[in-house]
């Protein structure tokens, strides 16, 4: 089996804009285009987990920030996707909304618009803000 991946709800996708809205306004300034993608870990035929749905650099995450490469922003809505440990955020006591926004805020942080140095945005040739990792 692999891993399970699956759409936020709507109630997520807001709980993001507005963790956007609130600690990171420069990106929705800049019409950066986030996203989130729910991980399910991969499971045994008696539907336990054989290791953690998300992992960076070796450690199980809660969460992490993927840039979308300029090849795949051409056939898809976001300029960054933050994945999710849907077995944590469902399951494992990340229901809290607090938490929840705190998580999407850590991540948040790993998201930098870049800018020349009159601070403006730096845009790709398809008019969206270029993005570095923070």
């Amino acid at each position: 089996m692999s891993k399970k991946f699956s759409e936020p709800t709507e109630a997520d996708e807001m709980l993001l804009t507005a963790a956007m809205a609130q600690y990171r306004p420069e990106l929705v300034a800049a019409k950066a285009r986030v996203g989130l993608i729910m991980v399910q870990a991969v499971r045994d035929q008696h539907g336990q987990k054989l290791g953690p749905a998300l992992s960076h650099h070796g450690h199980s995450a809660l969460a992490r920030v993927r840039l979308v490469s300029d090849r795949d922003r051409v056939h898809t809505p976001f300029d960054v996707l933050i994945e999710i440990d849907a077995d944590h955020w469902e399951l494992e006591g990340g229901q809290d909304p607090k938490q929840r926004a705190a998580l999407l805020h850590h991540e948040l942080l790993h998201v930098e618009v870049k800018r020349n140095r009159n601070n403006d945005v730096l845009r790709d040739d398809q008019d969206r803000p270029r993005i570095d990792p923070g």
